[in-house]
């Protein structure tokens, strides 16, 4: 029992606690489903991680840049913590304890191999966060890409096989609805956004792969399908 304490406490060391004072948006990654701790470890081995926020309920971890958070907002934020479900921790330490290679330079990440040595290597997810406004999500194995570019859903479907050899999310699940709301929610800049349904027969079926402009389904920031025409032109999310 000792040691697990003694372990929390050489983590959140890290850590400024209760960032009530900051407000973040758009994050560099989300990780579904992590603990509290390992959360806090996911930010200490990436070097561009300056803010986490950790959801109790959902178990969610998110990792922001700098670039996207803006300090000395007052009580402007503090909303979201009212219910004790999610949390700000603002990073004051590189890279100690866990992980303590202190010459990654921005865009990598420092890793621990079995030998005991550590390495950095590179962090392709949050390096392309910085070049294109794009967030990450990885949900049971799968990686979800929110895109910040204007495209109609025929073009939206093609960057997706283009850019990642992947589609257009598909989301067939509770679990994925609430994800992927709950990251557009830190995105306001459009209403709806560009998933891989269609409607047949007011049923929202699951089809990709395809290019197809005809009755196209949009997701609106609370997990809500809506019959979108496709010539109209909005973010989108991917998948691989």
């Amino acid at each position: 029992m000792r040691v697990c304490f003694t372990l929390v406490v050489m983590v959140l060391a890290r850590f400024y606690i209760n960032a009530t004072e900051i407000r973040c948006t758009r994050p560099a990654l989300v990780l579904y489903t992590m603990g509290y701790i390992q959360c806090q470890r996911a930010c200490i081995r990436r070097t561009d991680c300056y803010v986490l926020r950790y959801n109790k309920e959902q178990l969610a971890c998110s990792i922001y840049l700098d670039k996207h958070c803006t300090s000395g907002v007052g009580g402007k934020y503090i909303y979201q913590l009212r219910n004790g479900i999610s949390q700000f921790f603002i990073r004051i330490q590189r890279n100690e304890d866990l992980c303590d290679l202190d010459t990654c330079s921005p865009g990598y990440i420092c890793t621990i191999l079995r030998n005991g040595s550590q390495i950095c290597v590179q962090d392709k997810i949050l390096t392309y966060g910085r070049t294109l406004p794009a967030s990450f999500l990885q949900l049971d194995g799968n990686f979800f890409i929110f895109i910040e570019a204007w495209a109609i859903r025929s073009a939206a479907a093609s960057f997706c096989s283009n850019s990642f050899s992947g589609h257009l999310a598909v989301s067939n699940t509770i679990k994925k609805l609430r994800a992927l709301a709950g990251v557009m929610l830190d995105i306001p800049t459009t209403q709806y956004w560009w998933i891989g349904g269609h409607y047949e027969q007011n049923v929202v079926t699951w089809y990709p792969d395809t290019y197809a402009d005809v009755n196209c389904v949009g997701l609106n920031l609370y997990g809500q399908f809506f019959h979108i025409e496709c010539s109209l032109a909005y973010y989108f999310v991917c998948e691989m």
